[in-house]
């Protein structure tokens, strides 16, 4: 099972590695790229590397990186599917309808 996390970990950095370089000349964003090349593929190379003599600290950071994708898009989830209003809107359905004639 450690040899698993060590190939994952040796092709996420591979595989991001290269998409840094083909999105540093195309001038695209590369965020995403940078988390899984600094902080994921090592953290899986340390946890395939050591095996079960991994450090804890190594699987909790792993856990709170995982924590923190499902956070982010559970959230971009709920924001492409608008389940709540714009704020304008807000604004503008607390001052009333007499407000609205007033400027038209």
């Amino acid at each position: 099972m450690y040899r698993t996390f060590l190939a994952i970990g040796i092709i996420v950095a591979g595989y991001h590695g290269l998409k840094i370089v083909r999105r540093w000349y195309s001038g695209s964003s590369l965020w995403v790229n940078m988390i899984h090349l600094c902080i994921i593929s090592p953290l899986l190379i340390t946890i395939g590397y050591h095996g079960k003599d991994t450090p804890r600290s190594a699987y909790e950071l792993l856990l709170m990186a995982g924590f923190g994708a499902g956070g982010y898009h559970l959230f971009q989830l709920v924001k492409s599917l608008e389940a709540w209003p714009e704020p304008e809107k807000r604004v503008l359905s607390k001052l009333g309808p007499s407000y609205l004639h007033s400027m038209y």
